[in-house]
């Protein structure tokens, strides 16, 4: 089932919000496998402290998915004169994030592998790092078709967002550090 998307022009700011109701294959999934662990640990001999903790482990795991199922996902990105500012949750990976839009070198949808520590699939904005150029996840749960939306009417409304070049080892870039030389020892005679 597709995100629902609604994007908003306001005077100050430009807000897209994103919802999507949770998943119920994942639910299904940890509800049948934690039964079926946990009714092993419980008629399982052995020490009865642990088959107690291994059972409330999977009664944990069952109630954590079903949180996660009826929370869904609810994410809003406002992007304003200045930043990208995206909150709300999501299961996948995503994080609520800020991006000064003066650093950001452009958008793209990416598809996401799923899980706890991989990316989610949605729009990403590459962008300046401290090292290296980043990708962040902006607006996780919509299709590529979506993304194009959310991009063109970004650009629509801030066409001079992603105004700055690449750069990063492929241009050369250098590490804005200040050298010292402490290494170099000069002596004057």
């Amino acid at each position: 089932m597709p995100a629902t998307l609604d994007i908003r022009d306001r005077t100050d700011s430009l807000t897209i919000r994103v919802s999507k109701s949770g998943d119920i294959s994942k639910f299904l999934y940890a509800l049948v496998l934690g039964i079926v662990l946990g009714g092993h640990f419980l008629y399982s001999s052995g020490n009865p402290l642990l088959r107690f903790a291994l059972v409330t482990f999977c009664l944990l795991v069952i109630v954590g998915a079903l949180v996660e199922t009826i929370r869904g996902t609810e994410v809003e990105l406002e992007i304003n004169d200045r930043d990208l500012v995206s909150t709300g949750h999501a299961s996948d990976g995503y994080k609520p994030s800020s991006i000064p839009r003066a650093v950001i070198y452009s958008f793209s949808f990416k598809q996401g592998l799923g899980g706890e520590d991989s990316s989610p699939t949605g729009l990403y904005v590459e962008h300046h790092g401290i090292f290296s150029n980043l990708e962040t996840c902006m607006l996780p749960g919509i299709d590529e078709t979506q993304t194009q939306q959310v991009i063109d009417a970004i650009m629509r409304r801030f066409p001079d967002t992603c105004a700055i070049e690449r750069s990063g080892p492929a241009a050369q870039q250098e590490i804005y550090l200040t050298s010292l030389n402490l290494d170099r020892l000069n002596r004057v005679q």
